[in-house]
């Protein structure tokens, strides 16, 4: 700091002149000769970085002249010059509550204010290394500024307002009142965010399908006007109610107009006959049907276009009828639907196929693309919207599929899950970073898949355990094509090159097996899973076509344009229950009651995405760990690079099926293959459909016993008919009151409310199971004994009296002893899904009761023993089960040297020896 004396015409002026260590910004102060210190323009500056949020709150200010241990003096406090006293100049500091300090002249003043200036701006720098959060400052500085008004006065920011919405409707009314009470002036009071809440959307009635509040939340929100729409389901309670907003009973499933659209307020509630009838003659609902739409924007929220009851009696075409009126609706409002998605459901697949590969095959439609993309390309004319399969459905089906039951030959070689086992035993997870709980027939679990078909588990894979090629490939395939559709690092050419790897891999399997003397389909994927992966590798290179004619890449987001907005939909429906409840299930009016709140919490999550953290939106984008740097997408492919990508996909994978062994025959025949799936049955996959798990108890806090005794049991209500003849005397009520006049067997009529009635008559009702797991997780059969049990002695060459998965035994083929390491079992009689073995084991004795008996095979790789105790996987000309009656007996597990399995000494002479 310098002070300096300056001529002015009024005399001369000390002027204090210093730089603010934040902006390095000369600041000044100025005294006169018959005048105090001016300090304003100091106090001024800081008060901008205040403003600018460039400080800590707090009173830094207040300690700016404070020396030693003196008094603090207030911002903005002013110094003036007293008569000298001890020889030398004094500066008198004055508050505003009169108290006084002094200070020496000059060299005191400019001491004094260096220092305080540094410490201030210090202060002030430090407050930005601290990182405080956004939120934390948000609240603190709204507390700050709201501390100097009155309780009608305070006034709240718009993020302020979206987190106080949040904080209501997932926390609930008591945590919102306490949080709200306790800091004080930070939060909006209960009435303004219940307001809010009000205003946030309009009631959701039961199959309205809301266009314009679709086009009206796209352009409040300032997101494109195009979309993709995605439909799904899921398990409600079977139960029958009174909606009083709408005078309707909620429950029956809706009929369907010509355009495959529902029928909304079918079902009046306006008199007890009416109500009857509808109870006694509708089909009640068992799954809430939600349609979405996704504006195809990153991070934009999802809109809920419509939501019904159904019971899922509808057929493929109301589902092509609904989708063209949702077009053409949208269309005429500005909207574009770009594609339409599903997560595998047989209907909407069936749908599917028929909308992009046409009716049987019929190639006499004109073809919208290139002339020689016809060996491999299929959707043969053009289409005005496209249709999608969700990625992370189709995923899991892939890891659904590789089950032990189910023999998958490739070849010399065979994709099985025990080769994984195998895996998990004998190496450290460390090197491949998978559980047991990840094989575990959870259907649901993606997490399990990304990590079951990262590169991480081949690789491990190719290095430890041997004859495991074709599960190698197979789960390759897998994760080529996740990160086709969800790797937001790939560029439109890689993302086109894995999902065609993918296809091919597919084609060129299914048609070996065709060709196969002693193989089928049922030694293939599901029907519904190849579909699947031929409809996502079809959209994603018509919608690189689309979107370089139009020069709008930045609308090719494929990871938008799955299902998965339905299923944060109905996961944010089932979490919206208090924290004294357990019941994550809910009937059709619950589930429209809850609309209004989903959409505030979609649409906050998504407007503070980069300012909070939201933990649960956050796990589920598990493919995240897939990523690397995000990059921006500025060009699509032209026809002919996209030419040369697919036939550099179909050569990689030509390569990979020679090694295996498969035939690569010509794939000339394959649209035929896809095509005569149209007209089939079989595309439905139960791998991921949810199981009915019911149960015929009622809720104890449905209603209190002592309350039902007052009403009439459904026996004795009579005469419900809507042309009966009510007796005058008694009180008529309009159509539209929540009561009405139910007739009794003692010919009197009683006052109920409609609400009640329905309750009576519906409440022998099944109530949907609260454990949720059950119905999307096979049944495991659980024993003591596990795949990680005690390794096997080497002295240990004995028939034992159990086989499992993974085990080494000995078995006679055709009066010959081989070696084979067992990889799964089943059930030799019955058909399909009869056929599947669940349980750990197999006794390899029969039962006594030879008419049960089933019979269990066991597939199992082969090796030959070579003179040095080494084994080589043998190759089997045709993969199939063993009948365990064959077994003779176990031997110790080979020892893994080189990447080379040797027997011990004493299992190598058992084996010779055998006669």
């Amino acid at each position: 700091m310098t002070i300096k004396t300056v001529e002015k015409n009024e005399g001369p002026v000390l002027i204090a002149q210093t730089k603010c260590l934040i902006c390095s910004e000369n600041i000044y102060g100025y005294r006169s000769a018959s005048s105090s210190w001016t300090m304003s323009n100091i106090y001024r500056h800081f008060m901008k970085h205040k403003e600018k949020k460039d400080h800590l709150p707090g009173t830094v200010l207040q300690s700016f002249f404070q020396p030693g241990n003196e008094k603090s003096v207030a911002a903005g406090t002013e110094t003036r010059n007293s008569e000298e006293e001890d020889g030398g100049d004094l500066i008198e500091m004055e508050e505003s509550n009169k108290s006084e300090i002094t200070l020496k002249a000059n060299s005191e003043i400019i001491s004094c204010l260096e220092a305080r200036c540094k410490e201030l701006s210090l202060a002030i720098g430090d407050s930005n290394k601290m990182n405080l959060s956004f939120l934390l400052k948000l609240l603190m500085d709204t507390a700050h500024k709201n501390s100097e008004r009155k309780n009608h006065g305070q006034r709240y920011e718009e993020d302020l307002k979206l987190f106080a919405v949040y904080l209501f409707v997932v926390g609930g009314r008591m945590i919102y009142e306490f949080l709200q009470v306790n800091l004080p002036g930070s939060l909006p009071s209960i009435s303004q965010v219940e307001l809010m809440l009000k205003n946030a959307s309009q009631p959701v009635i039961e199959g309205v399908f809301r266009f314009q509040e679709l086009v009206d939340f796209l352009m409040k929100n300032n997101l494109p006007l195009k979309v993709a729409i995605s439909e799904d389901g899921t398990r409600v309670q079977e139960k029958f109610c009174y909606d009083s907003t709408t005078n309707q009973i909620i429950g029956p499933v809706l009929a369907l107009n010509d355009d495959g659209i529902p029928i909304p307020s079918s079902h009046p509630a306006t008199s007890a006959a009416m109500i009857a009838s509808h109870l006694r003659n509708g089909r009640v609902a068992s799954n809430g049907y939600a349609i979405m739409a996704q504006p195809l924007q990153k991070g934009a929220p999802s809109f809920c276009l419509t939501l019904f009851g159904t019971d899922n009696k509808f057929s493929a075409v109301h589902i092509s009828k609904r989708w063209n009126f949702i077009h053409k609706e949208l269309g005429k409002l500005g909207v574009e639907v770009i594609n339409f998605a599903s997560d595998g459901d047989p209907k909407l697949l069936k749908a599917m196929h028929a909308h992009l590969f046409g009716q049987s095959g019929d190639q006499s439609d004109e073809f919208y693309f290139e002339e020689k993309w016809k060996d491999w390309f299929f959707a043969s004319s053009s289409r005005n919207f496209n249709v999608m399969q969700d990625p992370i459905h189709t995923i899991n089906k892939f890891r659904a599929r590789l089950n032990p039951s189910t023999v998958l030959p490739l070849g010399k070689y065979v994709a099985s899950q025990t080769h994984l086992k195998i895996l998990i035993k004998n190496i450290p997870q460390e090197e491949h970073g998978l559980t047991d709980h990840d094989l575990e027939k959870d259907k649901m679990n993606f997490n399990a898949s990304i990590k079951m078909c990262s590169e991480r588990v081949t690789t491990s894979l190719q290095k430890n355990v041997t004859g495991s090629e074709g599960t190698i490939a197979y789960l390759t395939s897998m994760r080529f094509l996740l990160q086709a559709c969800l790797d937001e690092a790939l560029s439109a050419a890689e993302r086109l090159y894995n999902v065609w790897y993918c296809v091919f891999f597919l084609r060129f399997w299914k048609v070996f097996l065709f060709n196969h003397a002693s193989y089928n389909m049922n030694n293939f994927v599901t029907s519904n899973l190849y579909v699947c992966v031929e409809i996502i590798a079809h959209t994603i290179t018509m919608l690189i076509v689309k979107f370089r004619e139009e020069s709008t890449p930045e609308y090719f987001l494929v990871e938008l344009l799955g299902s998965q907005p339905c299923e944060g939909y109905f996961r944010l429906a089932r979490s919206m229950t208090s924290t004294q409840s357990t019941v994550i299930n809910f009937c059709m009016k619950e589930f429209l009651a809850r609309v209004k709140r989903i959409d505030v919490l979609n649409l906050v999550s998504s407007k503070l995405s980069e300012k909070l953290v939201f933990p649960r939106e956050r796990r589920k984008k598990l493919i995240g760990m897939l990523t690397k740097e995000k990059l921006s997408l500025e060009y699509l492919p032209n026809n002919d690079e996209i030419l040369k990508v697919v036939n550099l996909a179909k050569s990689d994978i030509v390569l990979v099926m020679n090694k295996l062994g498969v035939k690569c025959f010509s794939l000339v025949h394959i649209k035929q293959y896809l095509s005569a799936m149209e007209a089939c049955d079989d595309l439905e996959d139960n791998s991921i459909l949810e199981q009915s798990v019911y149960s015929s108890v009622l809720d104890e806090d449905d209603i209190s016993l002592d309350l039902l005794a007052a009403f009439p049991s459904p026996e004795d209500i009579t005469d419900l008919n809507p042309f009966l003849d009510i007796p005058e005397e008694t009180i008529l009520l309009p159509p539209t009151s929540i009561f009405l006049m139910v007739p009794t067997s003692n010919g009197r009529f009683v006052k109920m409310r409609k609400s009640t009635f329905c309750w009576l008559l519906s409440k022998n009702g099944l109530k949907l199971s609260s454990d949720r797991m059950l119905r999307v997780r096979q049944g495991v059969c659980f024993t003591l004994s596990n795949f990680n049990s005690k390794k096997q002695a080497a002295t240990e060459l004995v028939r034992k009296a159990s086989i499992k998965e993974g085990d080494w035994c000995i078995f006679r083929k055709q009066g010959v002893h081989c070696i084979g390491q067992v990889l799964s079992f089943t059930y030799l009689s019955g058909s399909g899904a009869a056929r599947t073995y669940t349980l750990p084991s197999v006794p390899p004795d029969p039962p006594q009761n030879k008419a049960t008996a089933r019979g269990v095979g066991c597939m199992c790789s082969w090796y030959k023993l070579k003179a040095d105790r080494s084994l080589a996987y043998k190759a089997a000309k045709i993969q199939g089960f063993i009948n365990i009656e064959n077994y003779v007996s176990h031997l110790p597990a080979p020892t893994n040297i080189g990447s080379q399995l040797f027997l011990s000494t004493d299992a190598f002479t058992f084996f010779t020896n055998l006669k």
